[in-house]
């Protein structure tokens, strides 16, 4: 039981209400409970399609008493175009602004992107971000 839980560890996560063989049985997802964060790594390129519309996380709560809660985090819920699974992308303010000036009134949703973080710039307090539209070719 062991091996299969480390070899489990090891396959990418499906979609749900997709089907997947494992050991001789078949699954099929039917709800996904919990969805992993996708990082964006600097100036390595992130392939997503947008799936719903952005929306801010829940507050978060200080580690340490005396500390101030962090302001909470716009997310994209997304699928990562390389490993086929579902992920939450944290949205940076300037991606953001972009985002929501090239694709107004959420237009942005069901459209696949390449994301580029290019981390901050000289003095600049925030990450630059290259975003560049892409088409799934069959």
């Amino acid at each position: 039981m062991a091996t299969a839980n480390k070899t489990a560890a090891k396959q990418t996560p499906i979609k749900a209400g997709k089907t997947v063989e494992f050991g001789g049985m078949r699954f099929t997802k039917t709800k996904t409970v919990t969805v992993p964060v996708l990082k964006l790594m600097p100036d390595a390129p992130a392939y997503v399609r947008v799936d719903a519309l952005m929306e801010v996380s829940k507050q978060v709560k200080p580690k340490n008493a005396g500390e101030k809660d962090m302001q909470p985090a716009t997310i994209m819920h997304c699928t990562d175009l390389v490993a086929d699974s579902e992920c939450i992308l944290i949205v940076g303010k300037m991606l953001q602004s972009v985002i929501e000036e090239t694709y107004p009134n959420g237009t942005y949703v069901g459209k696949s992107f390449e994301i580029v973080n290019h981390g901050k710039r000289g003095d600049k307090a925030y990450n630059s971000y290259s975003l560049s539209e892409v088409e799934l070719e069959d």
